[in-house]
């Protein structure tokens, strides 16, 4: 992830074993990077939990992830969030657009 994707589509897939393999389909003109699973959660030092709120939660960026992924996506012209169809990539695929806060042309989702 160290060079940018000046105007390639990038695709964020969840795990790094499916970088190499996807990269291998699509070609060179997508980069395929992995966010490692989720990129925001509870906070480790605190409950994370506003019980006066109704329980709502307080969710922190992971330490180093959104700079990695913001890395991988500079200059990207398409963005895909690549989750895996189940419940756990339903919630890591949201955070994986709005934690990064980039501004490509487009983001699309598709499953893998």
């Amino acid at each position: 992830m160290s060079q940018g994707s000046s105007g390639r589509r990038v695709l964020i897939v969840e795990s790094s074993a499916k970088t190499k393999t996807l990269s291998g389909f699509l070609g060179r003109e997508y980069k395929v990077i992995a966010c490692g699973g989720h990129i925001a959660d509870l906070p480790k030092d605190r409950l994370g939990i506003a019980v006066a709120r109704d329980f709502e939660p307080e969710i922190v960026a992971v330490e180093g992830k959104v700079d990695r992924l913001k890395r991988g996506l500079q200059n990207a012209a398409e963005v895909y969030l690549a989750s895996d169809p189940d419940r756990e990539g339903e919630a890591i695929a949201p955070p994986g657009v709005c934690g990064v806060r980039t501004e490509p042309r487009s983001k699309k989702s598709v499953t893998c």
